[in-house]
């Protein structure tokens, strides 16, 4: 039997401290020709962000029968889009997102994190 994990008081961190914003908004105005709309999005939470990128790789067998993975942008933004927009001057859906003009999809993949960032940051906080 596994023994129960030592909690360790340093630094007085709590269960508030570790928890994603839920509350937190932020805005952006995304234009199209000269009209303006505003889109009322929030961060992704960590385990947000891991189902997104989870529901964008696909895991298939090579022909060697090695397991290989392949990992689609398109569906990660896709996920992270709808999990982030709360509000939007139009309907959040897939028909929606796929059928949007560039002009459009190109403003609202700036609030989306880049998929490697967060792996990144973990990498050089273990090197410091």
């Amino acid at each position: 039997m596994a023994k129960p994990a030592r909690v360790v008081q340093e630094g007085s961190l709590t269960l508030a401290d570790v928890m994603a914003e839920t509350s937190g908004v932020k805005e952006l105005v995304i234009r199209v020709g000269d009209k303006t709309g505003t889109i009322v999005y929030r961060d992704l939470s960590f385990w947000e962000r891991n189902l997104a990128l989870s529901a964008a790789t696909e895991y298939y067998s090579d022909e060697a029968g090695n397991m290989r993975t392949r990992f689609h942008l398109e569906s990660y933004y896709e996920e992270c889009l709808k999990r982030m927009i709360e509000q939007a001057p139009f309907t959040i859906n897939l028909i929606t997102l796929r059928g949007m003009s560039r002009e459009v999809g190109d403003q609202l993949v700036t609030i989306v994190p880049h998929p490697m960032d967060w792996a990144a940051k973990a990498e050089a906080t273990k090197k410091e």
